[in-house]
């Protein structure tokens, strides 16, 4: 897979985090059986590695709750990848000024 592909861009307000694909894989698997979280997975899906992945405020404050969650709940068999740590300060900073 070309490099352009291989990098998942989300735009956030403050700037964009890039995550690779398979960090992508990991959140969507992360998000497959949660319906309310749905959009955020459409969002996901829709844009693929070709364009940025824009999230409105509510799926922001969503997908921090998963990562949040994620974290919390690491029991050492599916630890969160390291790149949604970032992803996961951007979006706490984000919250916090709003």
């Amino acid at each position: 897979m070309p490099d352009r592909l291989d990098k998942v861009t989300i735009a956030l307000e403050r700037g964009n985090i890039f995550i690779d694909w398979d960090t992508r894989q990991a959140l969507m698997a992360r998000l497959l059986h949660v319906g309310t979280r749905a959009r955020i997975r459409d969002s996901f899906q829709a844009v693929g590695a070709t364009s940025p992945v824009e999230l409105r405020p509510g799926q922001r404050a969503a997908l921090l709750q998963v990562l949040d969650d994620w974290f919390a709940d690491d029991d050492g068999s599916a630890p969160m990848p390291e790149e949604l740590f970032t992803l996961r300060d951007a979006l706490a900073e984000e919250e916090r000024s709003a």
